[in-house]
């Protein structure tokens, strides 16, 4: 993961007063098996500002198969002045507050796949008397099957994906239905009878009453 050791510590010097802001954050990654974000939310010269900044990313994401057991792996660091950082995946957090450099976190624990989990990314910085705060975070992250081997170790990656781009349960059936009757309809619309898997398409009238 790329370290962000140097830009932060650029955004730690005290500035002056009547400061510009900029806030950046984003995630990124889906369809792969890593997913990656970061935020950032600092004072610049210029302008005068909010006494409080923040930068938000969120995402919804999904792994494809049934709901089972498995392992989220993440690497995060960051650090912040007179601000806070914060990271969800799901149910799991990471949050750090007024430290000059979070402590990197290397984490391996217990997760849910095949239901959808939000991710967001957080930095929060204020203003402290004439001190400008700053915070900055990035984080990666993948998903893991259980091991079939130890089923307290991460197996094989699964790819996460946009929840936004996989189409619900039900529409799979829905199509599948399109297509199996298609040819069908498209028999009647032209008046001819289905000579395919529903019958040879012979009608029988039935005989008429005798006067």
């Amino acid at each position: 993961m790329q370290s962000i050791i140097t830009p932060i510590a650029l955004l730690f010097a005290t500035l002056p007063a009547f400061a510009g802001t900029v806030t950046n954050a984003e995630i990124g990654g889906f369809g792969t098996y890593v997913i990656s974000g970061s935020a950032s939310a600092y004072y610049t010269p210029g302008g005068t500002d909010p006494s409080t900044i923040t930068a938000t990313a969120t995402a919804d994401a999904i792994t494809l198969g049934p709901e089972r057991a498995g392992f989220l792996g993440i690497t995060d660091e960051g650090a912040n002045v007179f601000g806070h950082q914060d990271i969800f995946i799901g149910s799991f957090s990471v949050y750090c507050a007024n430290e000059l450099a979070c402590n990197p976190q290397v984490a391996t624990v217990p997760f849910t796949l095949g239901v959808p989990f939000e991710i967001e990314v957080d930095a929060f910085a204020s203003i402290l008397g004439v001190d400008y705060g700053s915070a900055g975070v990035t984080f990666q992250f993948s998903l893991y099957e259980v091991s079939t081997f130890n089923s307290s170790l991460p197996g094989a990656g699964v790819i996460v994906y946009d929840a936004s781009s996989v189409p619900e349960p039900g529409t799979f059936a829905l199509v599948g239905v399109f297509f199996l009757l298609a040819p069908l309809a498209g028999r009647v619309r032209n008046g001819q009878p289905d000579r395919g898997r529903f019958g040879n398409g012979v009608v029988m009238a039935a005989p008429s009453r005798a006067e």
